[in-house]
């Protein structure tokens, strides 16, 4: 080891010893020097350590969402074919009213994630800089301390490049907050294109049923208005659960590891809020913050919810029909559609955990949980 420690190879092992690649370092070290703040503030400054590790996960989230977003471009193009394909071939009046309906509710939801992303942005970018006015509105005796949007470690002067920091992190967070709009609300419009199918099935397993002729109990294949109706139902319905395939097993690991973040960030959030003890715009920035992690799960988790219920009740609609009245062609078909209803419809995250309300509260629950060991 003397031979590292001499002219030959000094430089070089001091360099990796501070970028945290070293071989001969611990790998727990090795991890805390490659994080700046963390080796700075790990067990002397508890809340600026918090605040960092926050940055991070936000990083690995908007990372995982910007690579999930790349990979999966062939599927997601699949869905919009579909989309595309479905709008140009629905002539029914009451089904293209569906799709629209559906369509619209999808619309309102981006604008409305987009409407609050915006809300916290400016919130969380512009009350850092609420000092400097503060101090030509009403100066006191000693200048205020000048908030960074991020507390993170530039190996500058942070207070005399205080603008330059400030523009780089806005900058961040503007990019950041795009990324996340495009990535969460194509999800949420795609959910609720699946939801708009099942909602046509639906309303295409009601019609056949109730189209069936009395005056003929045995009509021809041609004739038998039920039928047909029910083959292009379960058309439709195989259509709406290969789509809903398709975004389960692109963004299905997704969701767990988005899961296991926010709840961790929520938490630690939580303790930020309840250590800043008179820090009135600390406080106020990160219950933005909380409230935007509240807003993302829940985001992340309705879609799920309402593919649960409208695949349920499509079993409830085949079920408590008149199908004992339909031929006996229709009864087959309407066999397979039944026993496949039974099996409803889920979005889950990896595959472990079903993404509907009641195990969102339970996420919920398991994070106020973690708020007190945090803290």
């Amino acid at each position: 080891m003397d031979i590292l420690n001499s002219r030959y190879f000094i430089i070089n092992k001091t360099l990796m010893i501070n970028c945290g690649v070293w071989p001969y370092e611990k790998p727990i070290k090795n991890i805390i020097k490659r994080l700046l703040g963390l080796k700075k503030h790990l067990g002397l400054n508890t809340d600026n350590a918090i605040e960092h590790i926050m940055i991070i996960l936000y990083i690995i989230i908007i990372l995982i969402k910007l690579i999930t977003s790349i990979t999966t471009q062939t599927q997601l193009k699949l869905v919009l074919d579909s989309i595309i394909y479905n709008w140009s071939i629905f002539n029914d009046e009451h089904e293209k009213s569906i799709l629209i309906k559906y369509a619209e509710k999808g619309r309102k939801l981006t604008i409305f994630y987009i409407t609050y992303m915006i809300t916290a942005l400016i919130g969380f970018i512009t009350i850092p800089i609420t000092s400097i006015f503060l101090n030509i509105i009403n100066p006191l005796n000693v200048t205020r301390p000048r908030i960074h949007v991020f507390n993170g470690e530039f190996l500058i002067d942070m207070q005399k490049h205080h603008n330059k920091i400030y523009i780089f992190d806005c900058c961040s967070c503007i990019i950041t907050s795009i990324l996340n709009c495009a990535a969460d609300c194509m999800y949420a419009v795609s959910v609720e294109y699946c939801v708009a199918l099942f909602a046509i099935v639906k309303f295409r397993l009601y019609m056949s049923l109730t189209s069936i002729d009395q005056n003929k109990l045995h009509p021809s294949k041609q004739n038998d208005v039920s039928y047909n109706l029910i083959v292009k139902t379960i058309k439709l319905h195989k259509e709406a659960i290969n789509v809903l395939n398709i975004l389960e097993s692109s963004f299905s690991f997704r969701q767990l590891i988005l899961m296991g973040i926010n709840m961790v960030i929520f938490s630690l959030t939580s303790v930020l809020i309840l250590t800043k003890t008179g820090q009135t715009l600390q406080i106020l920035r990160y219950t933005l913050v909380l409230i935007g992690m509240f807003i993302h799960q829940f985001y992340t988790i309705w879609p799920g919810q309402k593919v649960l219920e409208h695949s349920e009740h499509l079993f409830h609609e085949a079920y408590t029909t008149e199908w004992y009245q339909t031929s006996s062609r229709t009864k087959i078909l309407l066999k397979f559609l039944i026993l496949r209803c039974c099996k409803p419809c889920q979005l889950t995250a990896g595959g472990i955990y079903i993404l509907n309300f009641a195990n969102f509260l339970s996420v919920f629950k398991t994070s106020i949980s973690y708020i007190t060991v945090f803290y």
